[in-house]
């Protein structure tokens, strides 16, 4: 099964450089412009007939002005805490795995980055 990664901005435009490229321009525009970035990083998916899409995004948030840092990284998962929702079936294992790795573990509903915006780009 093929898989297509095409990243694009949130007005839609497709970004035609390698991601890579693109993050490090933002970083570079943002330290030039003296931000403090914290960055989150979420997916989310929708299942439309036979197919499920899913749609990764990278959120960068400015936190007033100042020195530049490349500060916490939180992933946040499209995981309900409410065990009420089939996907929390996955809440203790994707929370080991990805606290295990170090980093920051953000599920619904303080999981904006996968619930509100990767969830934008899978409609």
């Amino acid at each position: 099964m093929e898989q297509l990664q095409k990243w694009r901005k949130p007005d839609g435009t497709l970004i035609r450089v390698p991601i890579e490229d693109e993050i490090r321009s933002v970083l570079i525009k943002e330290k030039y412009q003296g931000n403090h970035l914290k960055v989150c990083i979420g997916t989310d998916s929708q299942v439309k007939a036979r197919v499920t899409e899913f749609a990764t995004v990278i959120v960068f948030l400015r936190k007033g002005k100042g020195g530049f840092m490349y500060v916490d990284l939180e992933v946040h998962a499209d995981i309900n805490t409410n065990p009420n929702f089939k996907s929390n079936d996955a809440l203790k294992e994707a929370m080991g795995y990805i606290v295990g790795m170090g980093f920051a573990f953000k599920a619904k509903p303080d999981a904006f980055a996968s619930s509100a915006c990767a969830n934008k780009m899978v409609q």
